[in-house]
């Protein structure tokens, strides 16, 4: 199965995976946990991140860290709870303001058409139906002031491993 990644960055020495799912749209929740459980079988650490800008919630979880199943519960809030932990996840490596990284790319323009079109093929996705924003509307006004150390992953192949960037 191929699947993008909204957010990837090293933590610890590790791989850690971010998925992100506007909980508002309802026809993404069985798509993002489903991409979440996959994710998580690879990485040691999966984020899960459930949101609403119009209710001002966001609850994530984090994979394998309990001892009652297959997620935890790291934060349980508003809007502003979670900008200040993903700004801190994001920008820890970079305490002395030194270590810049590029921009967004795509994730300012609406998604790249060209991964969602090869996706779409490989899997029988509708992006158009699944209206999948890989948390846009959350991601940028957290770190609007923070360089990025975040990555995102074009197309990522669950049984191989195997990375496709564009």
């Amino acid at each position: 199965m191929y699947l993008t990644v909204d957010c990837a960055q090293f933590e610890s020495g590790k791989i850690a995976f971010y998925e992100f799912c506007n909980s508002e749209m309802t026809n993404l929740i069985h798509y993002s946990l489903e991409k979440f459980n996959l994710l998580s079988k690879i990485a040691e650490i999966t984020y899960l991140v459930y949101y609403s800008i119009e209710k001002n919630r966001a609850v994530v979880y984090q994979s394998g860290r309990d001892s009652f199943g297959d997620k935890e519960t790291i934060i349980d809030g508003n809007i502003q709870d979670f900008n200040k932990w993903y700004s801190y996840k994001n920008n820890v490596k970079n305490k002395d303001g030194k270590n810049p990284s590029k921009p967004f790319g795509d994730i300012l323009s609406g998604g790249d058409p060209y991964v969602e079109k090869i996706l779409n093929q490989l899997e029988d996705l509708d992006f158009d139906v699944l209206e999948d924003d890989n948390g846009r509307d959350i991601i940028i006004p957290a770190l609007s002031e923070v360089s990025t150390y975040f990555f995102d992953v074009d197309l990522f192949n669950v049984e191989n491993n195997d990375v496709i960037e564009f």
